[in-house]
């Protein structure tokens, strides 16, 4: 399963000679739901609470489907006050 897309060529860093490539927060999300460790959710409820009107809502959501957490993302949300 890969999340990478082109949007990840956007977000990089040269350091030292290797570059860096940055996912999107939206991508890092999905990840997180996948590990599903405690900090995993611990670290997405504290991006909702800090970044939700920033989010990218319809990638968030297209990147969940992609890795078959839509309904753990929803559940999230929801338990953190705010709809997908």
């Amino acid at each position: 399963m890969e999340l990478y897309d082109e949007i990840w060529d956007n977000k990089k860093m040269k350091i030292n000679d290797a570059e860096i490539y940055f996912p999107p927060v939206e991508d890092i999300i999905a990840m997180k739901i996948l590990a599903g460790r405690p900090k995993d959710l611990k670290d997405i409820k504290h991006t909702f609470r800090t970044s939700w009107a920033s989010l990218d809502k319809e990638r968030m959501f297209q990147k969940a489907v992609k890795v078959g957490a839509e309904k753990k993302l929803a559940k999230i949300a929801r338990s953190s006050g705010y709809k997908v």
